[in-house]
C-alpha cells in the first residue's frame, strides 16, 4: 500500500517536518506538510473540514506537551475538538501520552505509519482523545 498511501506531515519546525518528509518519501509514501495552526489558518481549530485531512491516509501530527505555550491555549485542554481522529493519526510530543515522543527514529515514524495503514485496511476505529462525560 506504501505506494498509493499519502502521509500529512503537520508540524511547526521545518527542519523536523522536512527530515520526516524525507524518511517517508524513501520509505515510498506521498507526503503532505502542513505548518499547524500558528502559521496557517486551521479549519480543525474549528471544528471543520481539512482538505489536506482528508487526503491523507495517515497524519503525524506534532503537538506541544503540556506545559508548553501555545496560542490557542494547552493541546490536551481541547484535544477532543482540536484533533479529531479515526484512529489514523500519530500524535507526536516530548512527553505526555502521546502515541510517539521525540527523537522520532525512521524506523519508528515508518513503523508506526505502517501500523496505521494495516489497522485502516482492517477497518475504521474510533480514538478516544477526550473521556466520556
Amino acid at each position: 500500500m506504501k505506494g498509493e498511501a499519502t502521509v500529512l506531515i503537520v508540524g511547526e519546525n521545518p527542519a523536523r517536518t522536512s527530515t520526516w518528509r524525507d524518511w517517508l518519501e524513501r520509505a515510498g509514501y506521498s507526503t503532505l506538510i502542513c505548518p499547524g495552526p500558528t502559521l496557517t489558518p486551521c479549519p480543525r481549530l474549528g471544528a471543520a473540514r481539512c482538505a489536506l485531512r482528508e487526503v491523507a491516509d495517515v497524519a503525524v501530527v506534532e503537538v506541544q506537551g503540556p506545559g508548553e505555550a501555545h496560542p490557542y491555549g494547552e493541546w490536551h485542554e481541547h484535544a477532543c475538538t482540536r484533533l479529531p481522529d479515526d484512529g489514523t493519526t500519530i500524535f507526536v510530543s516530548d512527553e505526555g501520552t502521546q502515541s510517539m515522543h521525540h527523537p522520532l527514529t525512521p524506523v519508528a515514524l515508518i513503523g508506526g505509519v505502517e501500523q496505521l495503514l494495516e489497522r485502516r485496511a482492517v477497518g475504521p476505529q474510533r480514538l478516544e482523545l477526550c473521556p466520556p462525560d
